[in-house]
């Protein structure tokens, strides 16, 4: 009988079981037992001729394995990781063969691009990542009455996309039905939710097998939202025929500027905690010469060639000087990306 083992990392115990669940689901795994100790449990279970152990490690940074250091090592951006990564262990060599992110809170705002940044990061590492989200779900009144359904931005899933297209690095949104979800919204996006082929791909992931036909269908029912999600678009957000249009370009390995071509409207962010009289006036600025990417609110923009002189005048105005690294990309580039930055919310409870 042939005996694999993996180890599961997770910020804490729930996480490394729902990692636990969805592998024991991948491989069909029948008849686990439990041993090991209590900090780093190990769960065995058999499947088909094979026995697998799995040996759970809740809490980053309390073993002797530094996940956060080792993936900045292989060229991710962040010193963090996701809620679970799942290794695979073979002669006291561990290596990570993949990441995954469980989010059940409402998609808006800055909680639906909170995950963006692991997912760039694991990408660089060359790790594959699942980010595990759900759709249909309610923001809620005092008295907890339903007030309005809460959808991410389609910009933020395909963000996922592109970007998995453009590394080579697998990254999907899987999405799953919110409890609180309404016929209305099961049935209108019932097409973009993923039930078993999510599963496959970790089975084929945990196989060593190509996982392409997978993680296409996972994108496929990605791109199912995104356009769903953009049906009723009215000005200053790409509509469903935009966002087609867009996929349908980035499919036969035309270059990112289509998005930008797309979104021909002018760029304008609401800001609603206090910033400085000088900051006012850049984003004022700012807001005549930028163009937006997908949505006209995002906090970040672009500034094409032609007004390349303006913005370094804005910017010469207010602080009198030129950050190096911008007049750098003003020389070589074509288009400038900004993101605007606010630093922490007034009283300190919350970054932003």
């Amino acid at each position: 009988m042939v005996h694999c083992h993996f180890g599961i990392h997770g910020d804490n115990i729930v996480e490394c079981e729902r990692m636990l669940s969805l592998l024991c689901q991948a491989l069909e795994g029948d008849g686990a037992s439990l041993s090991g100790n209590i900090p780093a449990p190990e769960i065995i279970f058999t499947a088909v001729d094979e026995t697998f152990h799995v040996t759970l490690y809740p809490a980053f940074g309390r073993w002797q394995q530094d996940f956060q250091g080792y993936l900045y090592k292989r060229g991710g951006v962040l010193r963090e990781s996701a809620d679970a990564i799942l290794t695979k262990i073979h002669d006291d060599t561990e290596t990570p063969i993949l990441a995954i992110e469980f989010c059940s809170a409402l998609p808006v705002g800055n909680q639906a691009w909170q995950r963006s940044g692991r997912a760039y990061s694991m990408a660089k590492a060359g790790i594959p990542y699942l980010f595990i989200t759900e759709l249909g779900g309610f923001e809620l009144s005092v008295g907890r009455k339903k007030k309005a359904a809460r959808l991410p931005n389609p910009a933020v899933p395909y963000s996922y996309y592109a970007y998995s297209y453009y590394s080579g690095n697998p990254i999907a949104v899987v999405y799953g039905l919110n409890p609180g979800a309404d016929e209305i919204h099961k049935f209108r996006y019932r097409e973009a939710i993923c039930t078993h082929t999510h599963i496959a791909l970790i089975k084929a992931i945990v196989q060593g097998e190509n996982i392409d036909e997978y993680l296409n269908e996972i994108h496929k029912k990605g791109m199912q939202f995104i356009v769903t999600a953009s049906e009723a678009s009215r000005g200053n957000n790409l509509n469903a025929f935009q966002w087609k249009k867009i996929n349908q370009s980035l499919q036969e390995g035309c270059n990112s500027h289509m998005i930008i071509d797309e979104s021909g409207f002018h760029w304008k962010k609401t800001i609603t905690i206090p910033i400085k009289d000088t900051v006012k006036r850049i984003l004022k600025e700012v807001e005549e010469i930028a163009v937006s990417v997908a949505s006209y609110n995002l906090p970040f923009c672009v500034i094409k060639r032609d007004n390349f002189r303006r913005f370094h005048d804005i910017l010469i105005e207010a602080y009198g000087q030129f950050p190096s690294l911008i007049q750098h990309n003003l020389e070589v580039g074509d288009s400038l990306a900004v993101c605007w930055i606010n630093g922490f919310k007034p009283h300190g409870e919350d970054a932003r």
